[in-house]
């Protein structure tokens, strides 16, 4: 099987996408059967609100494209720069690549056009952006080119959020059987970036009841991350390990991260996002927490404080994220109903590393060397083009194996 680089890691490599090969689909999501009390049927919601933008002020400051990425099945963050071509168009530069899109500043949203082509890749092959649908059951992707005109993002709060389920790919439509460079849902463009701030620890019955007939007792490490910008919001890397490891998904796929809003300690908000897990019938599984549904949802019935996820830190700055029962919900694609999923309490603890990533600066050339990849496994035997984690004595870096 051909080495590759996702457009993650090609950024790292001598500015340029080009550092790759295709791959195909992977079995993204693991199927599932859930199992748990209904609570109701998730309603249509409002189409979220447009806001309208400075293409220059705020556009082009977009410098990160987030996405679950269907052929690893994890989210990804990629390096990306915006320029403006003229009144009504931005470049959006990948690596070497561009795409097109339309930039309506007074209606709020940014349009890419369907089926455009980018350019050669490593191997002389043609690369176009396109779009495509995911099959009925939602286990994988349709061939060839969605009937869709155009992903149309909308603006609001810095972030350019696209169709959740609209996949991407940037490939040959005319040849797919090589595989894709990139195939992604749930695109956003954004500002900023997380950082890793800490380990925390935490025994994961958010999901896990509801997909295995019991808890888990296993307490697992996880990586912790904040924003740049805003350390109110936490990145929870691989959430969901234990209950991908007890529906016997490979050990390298330990599922997406889980995002959180903590702007309120007494009320944390968890935004409906994917679990990674699916199902024939149901399609896949979205999470999210109680009051966020509460709140967009809901509006006008008292807000029960038992179903908060609440964060409580102490003058050491170890943290505390508790999720109290029925404070988490799973919603299927296909049937939009609404399962209560933290039917057991789960508590995240972590403190804040003065050793982080991002900070290290001591060595310690004597110490043995040891690899970790980004969601803090080690990994015994490095492969080339692997982009790891290399921890020598106190030091510790993010490398390209070569």
């Amino acid at each position: 099987m051909k080495k590759f680089y996702s457009l993650a890691l090609a950024a790292l490599i001598s500015g340029t996408a080009f550092g790759m090969s295709r791959q195909p689909a992977a079995n993204f999501s693991i199927n599932a059967a859930i199992n748990g009390e209904i609570m109701g049927q998730l309603p249509q919601k409002q189409t979220m609100q447009k806001a309208p933008f400075d293409v220059t002020a705020d556009i082009t400051t977009l410098n990160q494209w987030s996405y679950g990425d269907l052929r690893v099945g994890a989210m990804t963050e990629q390096e990306i720069s915006i320029t403006v071509e003229d009144a009504m168009h931005v470049a959006i530069h990948i690596g070497d690549w561009t795409i097109t899109a339309l930039a309506n500043a007074s209606m709020g949203t940014i349009a890419i056009p369907n089926n455009q082509y980018m350019g050669k890749g490593p191997d002389n092959d043609d690369v176009y952006f396109y779009i495509k649908d995911f099959n009925e059951d939602m286990s994988n992707v349709k061939p060839g080119i969605s009937s869709t005109s155009a992903a149309i993002g909308t603006f609001a709060d810095g972030v350019v959020t696209f169709p959740k389920m609209q996949v991407w790919a940037l490939g040959d439509p005319a040849n797919e059987s090589l595989g894709w460079y990139t195939l992604s849902y749930i695109n956003t463009f954004q500002r900023d970036k997380f950082q890793y701030v800490g380990t925390g620890m935490m025994k994961e019955n958010l999901i896990y009841p509801s997909f295995t007939p019991t808890l888990s007792e296993n307490t697992e490490s996880l990586p912790v991350e904040v924003y740049k910008s805003d350390d109110n919001w936490y990145r929870i890397k691989g959430a969901y390990r234990a209950t991908f490891a007890a529906l016997g998904a490979p050990e390298d796929n330990v599922g997406p991260d889980l995002i959180m809003d903590a702007s309120n300690p007494d009320n944390i908000l968890i935004e409906m996002q994917s679990t990674g897990l699916s199902s024939s019938q149901e399609g896949i599984f979205y999470i999210m927490s109680f009051s966020w549904y509460h709140q967009n949802f809901d509006p006008e019935s008292e807000l029960p404080s038992a179903y908060c996820i609440k964060k409580t830190e102490d003058q050491d700055k170890n943290v505390t994220i508790t999720f109290p029962i029925n404070s988490v919900l799973l919603v299927p694609s296909v049937s939009m109903a609404i399962y209560y999923a933290g039917t057991y309490p789960s508590v995240l603890t972590f403190s804040e590393d003065p050793n982080s990533i991002s900070d290290v600066t001591v060595d310690n050339t004597d110490a043995p060397v040891e690899y970790y990849n980004l969601q803090g496994q080690r990994v015994i035997n490095p492969a080339a083009g692997q982009l790891l984690i290399k921890k020598q004595g106190t030091k510790a870096e993010k490398t390209i194996i070569r």
